[in-house]
């Protein structure tokens, strides 16, 4: 037989009901003068529509360019009729470079059958970024949060997840540490991220809390509680962001009054953007303290898919490159809905660094209008784009896309670092506008 009739989808979809679509996250830089990377962590769902079970043996992945093909031997069995999904592991994650491939080839293999199941999958970037869970306010000086891109354990259905601390540094050691100076590691309290605040990615709606679960004693101890520890469940939109391993009894009791706790609901407490949900702990499956924080989307049958968590605003830097002699000059870079960079540098980890930690002067010298920021507002380009009557927005894109990929680095940070001033402008308009509309 040539192939098996399946339906299959590679998780995140893009919008398209015409083409297959995967969205795609961009992974900052992990300084500047490095390139951003995409990780193609696959997740597979998989339709069984024959009489009999089959089963998928191998997934293979090809590219334009050759060097980035991937083949993985995989163990899927499905049943007559039914369903069944198979999420990459770290190992089998794909990292591409710049630029970004527009397609990919995805073929799938089921044992007894001649040909694969096979169709080009369009990658689309993803088009949705949130606040980061931490804020400058709560950081000591010389002291950053602590995470990085396509680094989560174990993979599943949290390969867009993070696990992230803090980041400080030690005089004694002359190095940037995750615990306080004079410490050993050994106790909960010696992490930096150890009670630290934790607010909300965006505003929405709490659909489970947890707030009972006993703390492990210390790192690299578990106690029999529940995995997740305490946690809250937060839909923001279409997809469920779930944020774990927090402190007993530290969450926000204004969220969490009058709904029942350790089970599924709908229609909990609204949550506002940067609200304070609770206190970095170590509960449940947890080595040591963090803060584990990431995006999900759940099919009817609760089976859920790992979605891109990108962040607007923060800036992010491997320890490296980030010199105590000159913190704010070392080249930070902006994310401007990226992920956390990867950083596979040996020895090395990613710094974060809330909006307002870190300021640099070109910040505040924001262009009222974004394309003058891109294109010079004396290119013939800008001024055809900025005519009364402008061309469609595909023609802005393929101007916009052609400048840009001509910018070498410092540029495509200047005007990162440009862009994000003129949000903070943009912000600022919107929120009067919305206090006027209220009469507050």
């Amino acid at each position: 037989m040539s192939s098996p009739d399946v339906d299959v989808i590679a998780y995140p979809p893009g919008p398209s009901t015409t083409e297959r679509q995967l969205y795609y996250l961009e992974l900052a830089p992990a300084h500047v003068g490095a390139h951003p990377v995409y990780p193609l962590p696959l997740q597979i769902w998989v339709k069984n529509k024959m009489p009999s079970a089959i089963h998928l043996e191998k997934i293979e992945a090809h590219f334009a360019d050759p060097s980035s093909d991937k083949t993985i031997a995989v163990d899927v069995p499905i049943a007559a009729g039914a369903s069944n999904q198979w999420y990459a592991s770290n190992p089998d994650y794909i990292f591409l470079d710049p630029p970004m491939p527009a397609t990919f080839t995805l073929n799938l293999f089921f044992t007894g059958f001649s040909d694969p199941w096979t169709d080009i999958i369009h990658f689309v970037p993803f088009p949705d970024s949130y606040n980061f869970p931490g804020k400058s306010a709560d950081l000591q000086p010389n002291e950053f949060w602590l995470g990085s891109g396509a680094a989560h354990a174990g993979g599943g259905d949290q390969i867009f997840h993070y696990d992230l601390g803090m980041l400080g540094w030690d005089p004694n050691k002359q190095q940037w540490t995750d615990i306080y100076p004079n410490t050993s590691g050994t106790q909960n309290s010696d992490f930096r991220i150890w009670n630290r605040p934790v607010y909300a990615l965006a505003d929405g709606v709490v659909t489970f809390y947890q707030n009972d679960q006993d703390e492990n004693p210390q790192p690299g101890v578990y106690l029999p509680t529940l995995g997740w520890g305490n946690a809250f469940n937060i839909q923001h939109g279409p997809y469920l962001a779930t944020y774990m391993h927090m402190r007993k009894g530290s969450l926000n009791p204004a969220l969490i009054q009058g709904y029942p706790q350790g089970v599924q609901f709908p229609n909990g407490a609204v949550v506002k953007a940067g609200q304070f949900l609770g206190m970095a702990g170590n509960v449940g499956s947890s080595s040591a303290p963090h803060l584990h924080v990431g995006l999900v989307w759940r099919d009817p049958q609760g089976v859920q898919f790992s979605i891109p968590l990108a962040f607007y605003g923060s800036q992010g830097i491997d320890d490296v490159s980030l010199a105590i002699s000159h913190v704010e000059t070392s080249p930070w870079v902006w994310l401007i809905g990226q992920g956390l960079p990867r950083v596979v540098e040996p020895g090395a980890r990613g710094a974060v660094a809330p909006p307002a930690k870190v300021r640099v002067p070109i910040f505040y010298e924001a262009a009222i209008d974004p394309l003058a920021v891109l294109l010079g507002s004396q290119s013939a380009a800008y001024v055809r784009l900025t005519l009364p009557d402008p061309p469609p927005i595909d023609v802005v894109t393929s101007e916009v896309r052609a400048r840009v990929r001509g910018m070498n680095a410092a540029e495509r940070e200047q005007a990162l670092a440009r862009l994000q001033g003129l949000r903070e402008y943009v912000d600022v308009i919107a929120r009067e506008l919305q206090t006027s509309k209220t009469g507050r």
